[in-house]
């Protein structure tokens, strides 16, 4: 375990990833079981698979099964772990297998109910069928579940500024860049939240931060 955490810190680095997935891999083939390897290899493939959609979507559809079976060797293992569910749930959701991603996190859900992570899939999962209740409902759990989870709370702040709830919305925005103070995301909705309240020169100043924050970017010069 300890060294595959090593190497998960490896894959951060471009110079030194390929030869931590090859160390990795070796570490998996030698125990099947090894949680800590199999869900660095799920996320790495995770990434790559979500890379090639853009210009090969046979590769990414290989990918994202290999990543799913580094998932599943995990859960043969160890039946409660989260970040297996979590991860499995992710990559049909970047796939766009939207039911079978709602379906691994509502099972997983039924024993781990203060998975926060989790909620917050489903409600991903909800919103791409456009039930906006359901994905509220979500969001929601996974806040209660976990009163920090900023995914969770951004997620629900942009359904409320598209019912035009601005000033709920600009309360969860701010607490949401006070752990991500430089996120353009982030900055470029608490703008059009702003806008929304006719706080027009607070929005303006939100746009420009946005575009300091990521140059050459359209959106915020859009609006």
């Amino acid at each position: 375990p300890a060294k595959a955490q090593l190497l998960g810190l490896d894959l951060r680095d471009m110079g030194k990833a390929q030869s931590a997935v090859t160390q990795l891999e070796a570490i998996a083939a030698e125990d099947p079981f090894q949680a800590d390897a199999q869900n660095l290899l799920t996320q790495w493939k995770l990434e790559r698979a979500t890379d090639l959609l853009r210009s090969d979507k046979k590769a990414a559809a290989e990918m994202f099964e290999a990543a799913r079976r580094h998932g599943r060797n995990v859960l043969a293992g160890d039946p409660d772990n989260i970040a297996a569910y979590l991860n499995i749930a992710i990559t049909y959701y970047r796939e766009g297998l939207y039911d079978q991603a709602g379906l691994v996190a509502e099972n997983a859900l039924i024993e781990h109910k203060d998975a926060a992570q989790l909620y917050n899939v489903l409600g991903l999962v909800h919103m791409s069928r456009d039930n906006l209740r359901l994905a509220t409902e979500a969001f929601t759990s996974a806040l209660t579940a976990d009163p920090d989870n900023d995914d969770a709370r951004l997620n629900l702040a942009a359904i409320e500024l598209g019912y035009g709830s601005f000033d709920s919305a600009l309360k969860r925005f701010d607490e949401g860049l006070q752990s991500r103070p430089n996120d353009p995301d982030v900055l470029l909705s608490r703008a059009v939240t702003l806008r929304g309240l006719n706080r027009f020169d607070e929005a303006e100043k939100g746009y420009l931060a946005a575009l300091a924050a990521r140059p050459g970017w359209i959106e915020p010069e859009y609006n």
